[in-house]
């Protein structure tokens, strides 16, 4: 009975912080998501298989609908050294 509560709360608390964006399938298959700015300003969710971006990181993504995209292929070369 308190294990159903307590995942009833964090279900509550998930779905409010905004975190229910966030894949569990796509977080097993390596993907990772951030929020990233575009040089026009525009501001969109950036799935890819990189743990980290750094700032000035030039992509070429995928446009999967007008605030999600994706990385297609992620190439070791065209990372910053």
């Amino acid at each position: 009975m308190t294990l159903c509560a307590f995942l009833a709360v964090l279900m509550v608390v998930y779905v409010n912080s905004s975190m229910l964006f966030v894949n569990p399938l796509l977080s097993i298959a390596g993907y990772h998501s951030f929020e990233v700015e575009d040089p026009d300003g525009h501001a969109y969710t950036l799935i890819t298989r990189r743990r980290d971006l750094e700032p000035g990181t030039v992509l070429r993504p995928a446009q999967i609908n007008r605030y999600i995209r994706v990385e297609v292929r992620h190439d070791r070369e065209n990372q910053p050294h």
